[in-house]
Parts: structure tokens; sequence; C-alpha cells
């Protein structure tokens, strides 16, 4: 069996979802005969919403809408060519991960004040706002957001006399690495870190630095000074260098990010995955999982508190931009409630509104989101806001290949990452 991979699900599940006709959502009442165009990631489902929706703007608008798709992989780079480098910015609207303040900071983006309100405050989850605020400007509009959270195999489990997780009690740290323990019998490993050399490498040690108590996003304080020399930030790397020594893993995590990880638990050869959202469909899919009806979705463990970073997509304007009004109106239309439930629906199940979680239609066709993700984005937190975000996590997704060969200790690591980062970031 061949499991596709996100880039493959992403494309497939958009490609395939029917298109509802959504309440009329108001728009300006002149029309522009320009036409805006949109830097996003390829493959992506919320890029296919887009996609599908950018011919009844145009219709409504007299907007036409184009698209500059590229790999994850790519995206930084190419977004500080377009924003930095580039006098005239090719694009009017660029999605960003967690990058705005990074830009913003810089003084290359547009605020979008004007177009989100406080009642749109209200309605979407406050880690997502907060990542898109800098100096007391929005800067960016949510449209998909994301966190992971643990897939457990529920056979495994019970055939090892554990304890399901569940949202009213997740698992402790200890819990969770006895579960792991108790499930690991070859050919199934209990874990795998993801743990290549990439951004996202870093953010399951930040999760376990949050747990720990250390400041607000497990990193810096309120104040922006780096705290993670702290008894809370000596404990989560303690706890992520035991994983390396318990036995658990397989081998090669070096290399994993979460393709990996998402093979090895949809062919059955990992009891406990850590992932996102979209793998929830993929795993119960016959044709690419060997897992469907034996598992359960569950909240991350946790020590001093409950916490996980919250990912996801905003679109921003360049200050370079050639049609700025253009691009604030693509992105109040796109980013309504309505907008966001039809997306959630139909092409990418990580949803940005309070409301489209509470939906009916949605608790019904993805009881998992209305449950245990609906719980995490409650208890997430924002990323680093810091200028060199992008710098920090490679430099932490580095240190910490370090402990996992056994090169350095838990206490060198946490020096030499609270050392380089204030130097980094200037605190």
């Amino acid at each position: 069996m061949r499991s596709v991979t996100r880039r493959e699900f992403l494309t497939g599940a958009a490609a395939g979802a029917g298109m509802l006709l959504l309440p009329s959502v108001p728009a300006f009442a002149k029309k522009s005969k320009r036409t805006i165009n949109i830097f996003t990631q390829a493959g992506a489902t919320w890029t296919t919403f887009m996609k599908a929706m950018a011919p009844r703007f145009t219709r409504e608008t007299g907007i036409g809408v184009t698209f500059t798709e590229i790999p994850y992989p790519s995206m930084y780079e190419a977004t500080q060519l377009g924003l930095i480098s580039a006098q005239h910015s090719p694009y009017d609207v660029v999605m960003m991960a967690e990058w705005i303040v990074t830009f913003a900071s810089l003084g290359r983006l547009v605020p979008l004040d004007s177009i989100m309100t406080s009642k749109d405050k209200a309605g979407l989850y406050p880690a997502s706002v907060h990542k898109c605020t800098y100096n007391g400007h929005v800067y960016g509009f949510p449209l998909s957001q994301s966190c992971e959270a643990l897939y457990v195999r529920t056979d495994l489990m019970k055939k090892a006399g554990v304890r399901e997780p569940t949202v009213t009690r997740p698992w402790t740290w200890d819990e969770f690495l006895e579960a792991a323990k108790k499930m690991t019998k070859h050919p199934v490993y209990g874990y795998a870190l993801k743990a290549a050399r990439y951004t996202i490498s870093a953010y399951q040690f930040e999760d376990l630095s949050y747990q720990a108590g250390v400041g607000v996003n497990g990193i810096t304080n309120a104040a922006d000074k780096v705290v993670l020399r702290s008894p809370g930030g000596f404990e989560a790397m303690r706890f992520y260098n035991g994983l390396r020594t318990s036995g658990v893993m397989p081998q090669g995590v070096l290399n994993f990010e979460e393709t990996e990880i998402q093979t090895l638990f949809l062919e059955g050869s990992l009891a406990i995955a850590q992932n996102w959202n979209y793998m929830y469909s993929l795993a119960q899919t016959p044709s690419q999982s060997k897992v469907v009806g034996k598992f359960i979705a569950a909240p991350l463990p946790y020590k001093a508190r409950q916490g996980v970073l919250i990912g996801g997509w905003q679109s921003t304007i360049p200050v370079s931009a050639q049609h700025q009004e253009e691009a604030m109106r693509w992105i109040r239309w796109i980013s309504t409630p309505e907008m966001n439930l039809e997306m959630t629906l139909h092409y990418d199940p990580e949803p940005a509104w309070f409301s489209v979680l509470e939906n009916p239609e949605v608790k019904l066709k993805l009881p998992y989101l209305a449950g245990v993700w609906s719980h995490m984005y409650k208890v997430g937190y924002a990323p680093l806001r810091a200028q060199q975000y992008n710098s920090v996590m490679l430099l932490m997704a580095g240190v910490q290949q370090e402990v996992l060969t056994g090169a350095i200790t838990p206490v060198q690591a946490i020096d030499s990452e609270a050392n380089e980062i204030s130097g980094i970031i200037g605190t």
C-alpha cells in the first residue's frame, strides 16, 4: 500500500469537493477591471478553495484573480524576494504562515485594521489574531487555522491495558511515555518525532517547553525576553531526550518530516502519531490506511499546562503591491464565516472561526474537529513573535538533532538555545 503525501492529499481532497451555493456575501458596490495576483502554497486545500471561489468573486466585483503557487519548502525565501528585494511586488496578496511579524516589523506589509472589525476579532481564535498583530496593528487576516494533536491506536491501547486520553482527561507526559513504551512491540513503534532540520521540527519541543510552563510561547515571556533557561525549559529538554533513550522510536527520526510520520501511522507501524488536522481524513480512507476505525484523536499530553502551537495561513498585502484596494476587497470577501464554513466542509478541515466549529453540519460531518481540535484551539498559543522567526526555528531544530544523537546533554542544549536565540532576536 502506497501512502499519499500531504501535498497529494491536499490536492486530491479538494479536487473532489463539491461546491455549495452560499448565501451572497456583501460585495463592494463599485466593480473593477483590474486583476490581482495571489501568492500561495502549491497543492494546499485552502489554495484549491480560493481558486474555486475566484470566478464568483470576479463575477461580483469585476476583479480578476490569478495565482502564483510555490511548494511550501520554498515559500519563505520566495516571500522574501517578493516583499523585500522587489521594488514593486509581483503579488497583491501573499499567504503567510508564522512570518507575519517578520515582515510587518520590516515595514513590508499593509495594515488591515480597516477590514478586520472588533466583531471579527471576537469571532476568531485569540492565538490567530495575536500572530497577525504587530505594534497594535493587524497585518494578516486568518483563512485556515490548524494545530497538531495525537492520533492513537485504540486496538493497541486495549491490548496494552492503556487508558484512552480524552479532552476532559488528557494524558500527562508520564502517561504518554508509559503508553508509548507499552505499545512498542515489533514491528510497531510507540512514537516518533519529526526531527529533520526544518521549522516544524522545532514546534514539537516548543510545545513541550510551553506545556512545562515556559513563557507565552515556550521561548519568550510577554516582554519578548528569552526565558528558556528555566526549570521548565530544562525539564522539557530532558523529556525530549528521554524519548531518544526510551526505545519507543524507530531509527532514522533525524530525517523524519510529517510525511514519514503519516506513512508509518497509516501503515500500522506507529502506535501514537503527532500530526495536523488533515491526517484524520487520510487515516479513515481504506485505500490509503490500514488503521481505519482503529484510532482516536486526542489532545497533546501536558505537564504544568496544556498547549499547542497554533499554525495556519493568513492573507497579507505587501506595501509594494500595485492593487492594494482590490486586494483588500478580496481578503474581506474570502475571509467571512460563511466562506470559512464552505472551505471547512468541502476543502480544508482547518477553520479559523469559532462559529464554524459550532456549526451543526460541521459537528455532524467532522465530529473530531468539533471535539479534539476545538479544545486544542482554545488552549493553543501563538508562535514566537520575532523578525528572525525562521532563523530561530532552524537553530532550535539543529540543536535538538544534537540532543537526539547524544552529542550534547539537555542542559547544554538549553544553554545553547537560550544564548543563541537571545543573540539572534536581541534580548
